[in-house]
């Protein structure tokens, strides 16, 4: 991605360009997207981005700890995380299909 998605503002401590750019894509599609339509694309959205955490931190967990996390899980919870949201995506995705 581009370097510039990751300014951090120094007062919020956030990606002020990526939250910006986000805010005005989800306008966007606020305004010009049907009610149930929308509602469909955010369900799918959320999925994709809850597959992509859990699977990077199934990456994460796969590395040597140099510190103690104050709150472990073992390595399957993002696994299996990342096997339900993916099969959610893969479900959305045949009903779209068989439409």
């Amino acid at each position: 991605l581009p370097a510039a998605l990751g300014r951090v503002s120094p007062r919020t401590h956030t990606p002020w360009v990526a939250t910006l750019l986000t805010a005005t894509f989800q306008l966007f599609l606020t305004l010009a997207l049907p009610l149930l339509t929308l509602a469909k694309t955010t369900s799918f959205i959320t999925l994709c981005a809850f597959a992509l955490v859990n699977l990077a931190l199934w990456r994460i967990k796969g590395r040597p700890v140099s510190e103690p996390a104050a709150v472990s899980v073992p390595r399957w919870v993002p696994l299996l995380g990342f096997l339900a949201s993916t099969g959610f995506v893969v479900f959305q995705l045949l009903q779209l299909l068989a439409h």
